[in-house]
């Protein structure tokens, strides 16, 4: 029983990291992945995940990204979209920071 549940929200994680890495690229319709490694370290579960994507002019281009997150493994895909961390952000903090930097540029 464990073992499913483990692994059904081990399924989530992969979804919702997934979600965080297209929602940063230019053509998330074009993402493939190719790769995921999960790791845990000082109680945090880790999922890199290897994926090619194409740029801006369509060349696709092979990009990475580690999700982090230490929160309870009986949460659901939008609480994860809200507490896993992309690069060190979650995704409010990102579009925060993308808001920031477009208010500078005005």
């Amino acid at each position: 029983m464990a073992a499913c549940s483990r692994n059904s929200f081990d399924t989530k994680y992969t979804e919702a990291c997934e979600q965080l890495i297209k929602n940063r690229l230019k053509a998330p319709s074009g993402y493939n992945r190719f790769q995921i490694v999960d790791w845990t370290e000082e109680g945090k579960m880790f999922k890199g995940i290897s994926y090619d994507a194409p740029n801006t002019y369509g060349t696709m281009i092979r990009g990475a990204g580690i999700c982090e997150y230490d929160g309870p493994t009986t949460a659901d895909v939008s609480t994860l979209l809200m507490r896993v961390r992309l690069g060190g952000e979650t995704e409010v903090e990102w579009y925060m920071k993308l808001k920031r930097e477009a208010e500078r540029s005005n």
